[in-house]
Order: structure tokens, then sequence, then C-alpha cells
């Protein structure tokens, strides 16, 4: 996932910053002087002082630009597939970095505390192996949780406070079959079907690609199954004491999967993600751009402007 402006902001902030000081300090110096000596300053104006003068009076906007985007919003493009069918490659969201707190923006250490993160909430993050990295996924597992993931029939099985003999608990988890891949993109959603009993189903959807409802307790969202790509077992994240596609969730940490489970860089493979990575809950899309080769501009897809499950 690319962010848009994280890289270009700072650089035009810090140029504009030192024309508005430079603009400020001739200021100074002129207001310093006699009005007999005006004159002489103006003839010996540097010929790009307009131009200075001009890019300086843009300096207060992209401040305020800047704390927005360091504790407000920061907006994102989405460009990979990972979180399909509920974001597309060209999807540009915004992370609400207030939501679970403000945070200092050095230290990634948050001052005032607002919402923990909950099971089901999409998320922008950095990737713990890679801090230039922005990732976006669903929160699925919460400190505590036992997360063991069925790569046979490709469904999750959670127990929550897994140490806590007295408050561990296996989560209900449903799933619902929806409809074939072809048709996902027309949210044509018909057709449902518990299958979350039946252990058989994937014999009949092989060479597939399926959406399915996966509801655990009170979260309810879509997920993409790919019945023709193999789960890369072999490389998974193995925790110290726990067997592949086992994990147990530590402290202040989460455990994140793309909705398309089978084309996700996810916790399977990056391990947890700290709280300190998190920079915001996602849950709406505010443009999107259809790029099609050849031509430009973009077309603008007003269609997929709205909230995220």
């Amino acid at each position: 996932m690319k962010n848009v402006y994280s890289q270009i902001l700072p650089i035009i902030i810090c140029i504009i910053g030192i024309l508005w000081i430079i603009e400020k300090i001739f200021y100074l110096k002129n207001q310093l002087m006699d009005t007999k000596n005006q004159e002489k300053i103006k003839n010996k104006k540097c010929k790009y002082s307009n131009l200075i003068t001009s890019c300086s009076a843009y300096f207060p906007i992209i401040l305020i630009i800047l704390i927005i985007k360091c504790f407000f919003y920061e907006p994102f493009y989405i460009a990979s597939e990972s979180m399909k069918p509920n974001l597309f490659p060209g999807d540009y969201i915004a992370a609400k970095k207030y939501f679970y707190g403000i945070k200092n923006p050095f230290t990634k250490k948050i001052i005032i505390n607002f919402h923990q993160p909950k099971r089901g909430d999409i998320i922008v993050f950095t990737n713990p192996k890679n801090k230039n990295q922005y990732i976006i996924k669903r929160i699925i597992g919460i400190p505590g949780d036992k997360i063991i993931y069925d790569t046979i029939n490709n469904q999750l099985i959670i127990y929550s406070d897994f140490q806590n003999a007295s408050k561990k608990q296996k989560i209900k988890i449903n799933y619902y079959m929806l409809n074939q891949y072809k048709n996902y993109k027309n949210n044509n959603l018909t057709d449902t079907k518990n299958i979350s009993q039946n252990k058989n189903y994937n014999n009949t959807l092989k060479n597939k690609c399926i959406i399915y409802r996966e509801e655990i307790n009170h979260y309810k969202y879509n997920i993409l199954i790919s019945y023709n790509i193999k789960n890369k077992i072999k490389n998974y994240f193995q925790q110290s004491g726990q067997p592949k596609q086992f994990w147990l969730v530590p402290k202040k940490e989460y455990f994140v999967l793309g909705d398309n489970r089978h084309n996700s860089l996810d916790s399977r493979y990056i391990g947890f993600i700290p709280e300190s990575n998190i920079i915001g809950k996602v849950n709406y899309i505010w443009m999107n751009l259809q790029y099609q080769e050849n031509q430009w501009p973009s077309t603008i897809n007003i269609n997929r402007i709205g909230k995220i499950e």
C-alpha cells in the first residue's frame, strides 16, 4: 500500500518553512531601517524576493496540513489485492490516526488513549520487518487470543483469554457462502448457505474463487477464498513454543489477516503487529481511480466511495 504524501509533504514543508523564515528576516530588517533607506533597500532586493514572499505565504496552510496528517488523518492508496473483496486497487482511504489515541509523532507512544483496537477493525500499520512499508489488514486476534488457521477448510478457530482458565472461551465463528468471484464487483451477494458444519465443501469448489461471509461474534464482513491457490504453510511465521498454524497473541500486539486469504502478506507471515506500529483505523473510501493502460486521466469510480465493512 502506498502513502501518497508521506515522502513529499515533509520535503515541501521544509523548503517552504525555510523560505518563510527568510521572508520574515527580510521583513524585520526592513522594519528596523530608516524610512530614508527604504528606497535603497527596495532597489537592492533579490530578484527572487517576490517568489520567496509568494511561497512563504503558503507555509501556514501546509503546516496545518502537516498537523492534520500527524495527529488526525493520513491518506493512503490501495495498490494490492490483499483486501478484496472489500478494498480494491485504486481505492483511496484515510486512516483515523486519533481513533485509538493521540501519539507522539516521534516516539509513537500514545499520549492520550481513546479506544482499544478491536477484533474486526481494519487498520493501517507499518510492517514490523520493514518500517518503511505501510500495510492495511483486518484485526483477527487481540492480546490473549489463541488463533488457529485451518488451511484445509480455510477457516479460523479462536479462543479468547486462552491462558486464563476461568475466562477461556471458544469464539463462535460462522461462514456463509455468498457467490463466485466473477460477480463480486457488482456486490451481487445472494444465495447464501451456511457451510460452517460442512467439512467436505472444499471438494466441490476446486479451481474456484468464492466469497464468504465470515461472522466472528457480531463482526460480519466478506472474505475471498481462492481454491486454485495453495496455502504457503512452509512460509508461515512460527511462534516459539507453538506449532505452525497456531499463534498465541502477546500483550500489546495483534494478529491481522487480509480479507483475500490466499493473497495477503499478514500475521501468518510477518508475525504479530505491535500496538506502536498501528497508524489508525480505516472505515471509509473517499475516492477510487480506475487506471487503464495507455489512458489518462484515470476514471473516477463514484460507486466505490463509501463506508467499508
